[in-house]
Formats: C-alpha cells, structure tokens, sequence
C-alpha cells in the first residue's frame, strides 16, 4: 500500500503572491485563513501521521493479514474522526470575504465530504478483506488505498476550485500573510 499523499493535494493550492493592504475584508480574511488553516493543517497531520509507518508494515514479507487488517481498521477510524473534527470545523469558521463565498464554503464542504465518503469504502474494503489469502489481501488493500486517493484529490480540487473563486486574489493574499498558512502553500 502507498502511503497517503495529502501533501500533494495541500501543495496544489497554488496560491500567488503576497501583497499589502489591510481593508476590514483583509483583516476578516486573515482570521479565516488562520482558522482555516490550522484546522487543514491538524487534518493533515492526524490522517497522515501513520500511514508511512502502516505502509512500511504493510509491505513485510510475513504480514499477519489478521493484525494488519486491524492496524488498517484503526488507522481508518482514526481518519475519519479527524475529518469529522475537520468538517464541523469548516462549519464553525464562517466564510472569507470574497465574492463567491456562499459557493466557497460549499465547495470546502463537498470536498470533506469527499474524504469522508472515501474513508468509509477504504472501511468497507477493509472489512471484507480475506485474512486467509495473503495474495487477495494485498490486492484488497490496493483497492483501498486508491479509494483514499480518489476522495483526498476531490478534496485538493475543491481546494484549488475555491482559490479559482476568490477571482480577485483577496484570500490568497490573506493566506500568504498568516503564518498557519505558509506551510501547506505551494512555493
């Protein structure tokens, strides 16, 4: 199993460059991105902190498909927990100050729901893995792993849409100026 690249997806924001200027939607849009932000960036780490060592594990010679189809299980659950949490709070944030922002934060939440969507098929196919036969089991896993794939690049496409919406560069430019921020952007 590949290990799940959330970094691509983060890293196709592809947000343009800082400008100044500091109007009362600058300033709204700053703390949206702050918010908006860290709670990508704590998404991230929870759904991406053990799938390099569960995909190191999964690749042994010797798996035990009973142990590996919990370790896979738990790593799911714990997946979807954190995009429960990221999903109530795009909810919470509010919208940025840019024209399309009704169809932002929809777009935001068609995204999460994405990903949640996709975590719970990658828990389906995990379930009905065959623990008896090693070879159906890494194949299941593939399945699996390409499911997660498909929901974590919907969600970078409604990352990207969102950007394409913010048509005068108001949200870049309040996501380059917060700190919280500047690690999940493209260089």
């Amino acid at each position: 199993m590949q290990p799940i690249k959330i970094i691509a997806f983060v890293c196709a924001l592809g947000l343009g460059t800082a400008a100044c200027g500091a109007s009362n939607d600058d300033a709204h849009n700053r703390r949206w991105a702050k918010r908006f932000c860290t709670s990508l960036a704590t998404w991230q780490r929870s759904t991406t902190s053990h799938s390099a060592d569960l995909a190191e594990y999964l690749k042994s010679p010797n798996l035990d498909t009973s142990a590996a189809k919990a370790r896979l299980a738990q790593f799911l659950a714990a997946a979807t927990g954190a995009t429960d949490t990221l999903a109530r709070e795009l909810g919470t944030i509010g919208t940025p100050a840019i024209a399309e922002k009704t169809k932002a934060v929809a777009t935001l939440r068609r995204g999460s729901t994405a990903v949640k969507t996709a975590i719970a098929d990658a828990q389906a196919a995990v379930d009905s893995l065959p623990v008896d036969n090693g070879e159906k089991f890494r194949a299941g896993i593939q399945v699996a792993n390409a499911t997660l794939r498909k929901g974590f690049s919907a969600f970078g496409d409604a990352l990207d849409r969102v950007n394409r919406l913010d048509v005068d560069g108001k949200l870049i430019k309040a996501e380059r100026s917060v700190a919280q921020c500047r690690p999940l952007l493209s260089p």
